[in-house]
């Protein structure tokens, strides 16, 4: 763990734009106020982002193309004419509602259109010091599927941090988690959860998780010691029986957590597991570099 006391400058909170991926699903509008919350309490700027899918588009070249209606269910032909007219209806109608959310929340914002792949176009926007926010629940909630595959590669593709919203209201005594294993990741993410905990006057707690290496933990949980010490607000510290998410989902069942931040290099978000570990967690979850 590189300096947990905070000898060294630390990372804060604050971002210079917090960018939100909108589309036409269910949680577009829930990222974009979490994400015009976010600017308001960070200082940053609100960058929404739109993108037409251009596969899409090329797909409505073809005669035999068809979109099933989503409240219909029948078969209907798709034609790049219509299209463009309702990706242009519904570029508008972001924009208007990223101009409501900025101005609800008194922040400078705007949107940003772009035409590609969603993955690609985002990653090109995106900087390392930017905090991109993503809902959690995408097109694929259909299948139930929790966590959308576009969110799910650019939690780990993203330069900067990552912020998923969550599912379930917060309780105002909740706390704020963070996850603490691998020493060389634990300072940005202490640092950020212990920023996060003042600005919302929230307690902090920090869970620690099982490392194989006896003399790498020794020495996390030395300088984990000392950091507690002198942090405020006061931190709570409780020790994982083992590795596995199920065990940080236990842990959230007996303490729900009004957000919780993980280190990307986690072992917890690693595969398929830690896929489905965040497509399970119901706080709002931030992903620190």
């Amino acid at each position: 763990m590189t300096d947990p006391a905070g000898t060294q400058p630390s990372p804060s909170a604050e971002a210079g734009r917090i960018l939100v991926l909108l589309d036409a699903s269910r949680a577009s509008q829930a990222a974009l106020e979490a994400a015009a919350t976010l600017a308001s309490t960070l200082q940053g700027e609100l960058q929404a982002i739109f993108v037409e899918e251009a596969d899409l588009l090329r797909s409505a070249a073809f005669p035999f193309t068809r979109e099933i209606g989503s409240l219909s269910g029948q078969p209907r032909p798709l034609e790049t004419g219509p299209l463009e007219s309702r990706l242009r209806r519904r570029a508008a109608h972001l924009r208007r509602a990223a101009e409501q959310a900025a101005a609800r929340a008194r922040i400078r914002g705007s949107l940003e259109v772009r035409r590609g792949s969603v993955r690609r176009e985002v990653l090109a926007l995106t900087t390392p010091g930017d905090f991109l926010v993503l809902g959690k629940i995408g097109w694929s909630a259909a299948t139930g599927n929790r966590l959308g595959s576009t969110a799910r590669r650019l939690v780990h593709e993203a330069p900067g941090r990552v912020h998923l919203t969550g599912t379930r209201p917060t309780r105002p005594d909740s706390p704020v988690l963070v996850v603490v294993d691998a020493p060389e990741t634990a300072h940005e993410a202490l640092a950020f959860a212990r920023a996060r905990a003042r600005q919302q006057q929230r307690p902090l707690t920090v869970l620690l998780v099982p490392l194989d290496d006896p003399d790498a933990a020794r020495e996390r949980d030395r300088a984990l010691s000392e950091w507690v010490a002198a942090t405020d607000p006061p931190v709570r510290v409780h020790s994982l029986r083992s590795s596995a998410p199920r065990e940080l989902l236990r842990a959230l069942e007996r303490q729900p957590a009004a957000e919780v931040v993980l280190g990307r290099e986690s072992p917890l978000l690693v595969g398929p597991q830690g896929d489905a570990l965040l497509g399970a967690l119901e706080a709002p979850v931030t992903i620190t570099p």
